[in-house]
This record gives C-alpha cells, structure tokens and sequence, in this order.
C-alpha cells in the first residue's frame, strides 16, 4: 500500500524496509520510496515485473543456474569471466 501525503511530501509503504536491501542496490527509504511510486506508475505489467526481478536479483544468468546444477560452468560466453546479473548489466 502507498500512502502518498501531501502536506509532508513524504511516501511510506508497509514493504519500505523489504525494499531498501536487494541483491544490487541498498536504498535509504526516501529512495525506496521514490523508486516504489516511479515503478507504480508503469502501465505494462510486464515491465514492472521486469524491473523488480532485475532489481531484486531474480534472473537466470549463468551462475545462478550452476547454482541449480541446470549448467555444468557459469563463464559468460562473450568474455569468459563469471557470469553475474551485474556482469550481464555492465
């Protein structure tokens, strides 16, 4: 839920501490909140669960399926270095 208020420009959400800490990026809650009320503003569906997949690191890349025992090596094929979702970003 988005509690948006007006008289102290101020966003608070029940899950702002759930936020604040993912796999790639640590928000302080003013962040939090921005990127919460930015990403709600979205109307496709499917790029919001895009977003917040990357975000929260639940992507398959190569490691993560080693990971699983479903790849036998996690290198990137392009450069041959560990196969991360920031190396995949960058």
């Amino acid at each position: 839920m988005l509690d948006n208020n007006p008289k102290t420009n101020k966003i608070t959400t029940k899950n702002s501490e759930l936020i604040t800490n993912t796999k790639l990026v640590t928000f302080t809650p003013d962040e939090a909140g921005s990127f919460y009320k930015n990403t709600n503003r979205l109307r496709s569906t499917q790029n919001k669960t895009k977003i917040l997949r990357l975000i929260y690191g639940d992507i398959y890349c190569d490691e993560r399926l080693k990971k699983f025992k479903m790849m036998e090596i996690d290198t990137c094929i392009r450069c041959f270095e560990k196969e991360t979702i920031r190396h995949l970003l960058t």
